[in-house]
């Protein structure tokens, strides 16, 4: 997307390259794809002291 045939016109046009339509014809369209997981629920278990600890640290103002 290195080719921007005009001028800009506005300082958006700077933010963002112009599209062509050699640009388009290169593109993959992907219509309908699942979103990707990107987080995962876990359990752990910890010391009761340590999580006495972090507690504590909330307190302080």
């Amino acid at each position: 997307m290195s080719n921007i045939s005009s001028s800009p016109t506005s300082d958006e046009s700077d933010e963002y390259p112009q599209v062509t339509q050699a640009d388009l014809d290169r593109a993959t369209f992907r219509v309908g794809l699942n979103p990707s997981v990107r987080k995962q629920r876990i359990t752990i278990s910890l010391d009761t002291n340590l999580i006495e600890y972090f507690k504590s640290l909330k307190k302080v103002p």
